[in-house]
């Protein structure tokens, strides 16, 4: 009593980085044949029931989301597979394990994290480990590059403050993308 609640839109999420500087992860067709494996609706329907699978990075009512530069890739086996033995070839390996870095004790980004380890470990040839950390770890395994793969989160009420994670040079640019 006595408080006025306001709702306020926000812009980001949590998600899936990749870290473009590993020697695996560098290899965008290995990270295509990942994001193949993705069927967001199941991780909605499984841990954040009623909402809607995404497609893109931001909402499809936000003034700031532009398709045209790029949506995420459909769920896809076979053309996942491709890309994965393509890798394999290319690199001489038979096989790869996949570390998946994500924060201990919050279960619906644990399920997450499991969700993605099942959907990816559909392809021959990929493993994918989950390393658990408590939130302060985790921020400085992201940080310093010592990840795979990490889930991490941007949320903001200011369009502005997402592009400090997208810049090439940028302070939470964790993942060492650069698109000059």
């Amino acid at each position: 009593e006595g408080f006025t609640v306001h709702a306020l839109p926000l812009v980001g999420g949590t998600g899936l980085n990749f870290n473009f500087e590993d020697p695996d992860l560098k290899d965008p067709q290995l990270r295509l044949a990942v994001l193949k494996t993705f069927d967001s609706a199941q991780i909605n329907s499984a841990v954040y029931p009623g909402d809607d699978p995404v497609g893109a990075f931001l909402f499809p009512d936000s003034a700031y989301r532009d398709d045209d530069l790029g949506t995420f890739p459909e769920k896809n086996l076979p053309e996942a597979q491709a890309l994965l033995d393509e890798y394999l070839a290319k690199t001489g390996k038979s096989d790869l394990t996949l570390r998946l870095s994500t924060f201990a004790g919050l279960p619906a980004l644990e399920q997450v994290a499991q969700l993605i380890q099942s959907q990816v470990q559909q392809l021959d040839g990929v493993r994918v480990e989950i390393d658990s950390m408590d939130y302060a770890t985790l921020q400085g395994v992201l940080r310093s590059g010592r990840y795979q793969m990490g889930i991490a989160a941007t949320l903001s009420q200011h369009m502005d403050a997402i592009y400090d994670t997208f810049h090439s040079d940028g302070t939470n640019n964790i993942t060492g993308y650069s698109n000059p």
